[in-house]
């Protein structure tokens, strides 16, 4: 997904998630990624779990 979309990119759909602003099926739709990579993604985009 970061190979694809810059690291920033991720973080604010990441964040945006994280704040309730989109719901998983938007996280999906945006990063074409499923709910169970959010971990994989965190620890990517922030370095550990948040």
């Amino acid at each position: 997904m970061i190979k694809y979309n810059s690291e920033s990119y991720c973080a604010i759909v990441l964040e945006a998630y994280e704040n309730g602003i989109i719901n998983s099926g938007e996280f999906s739709k945006f990063t074409n990624l499923k709910k169970k990579y959010i971990p994989d993604l965190q620890k990517r985009v922030y370095g550990g779990e948040q």
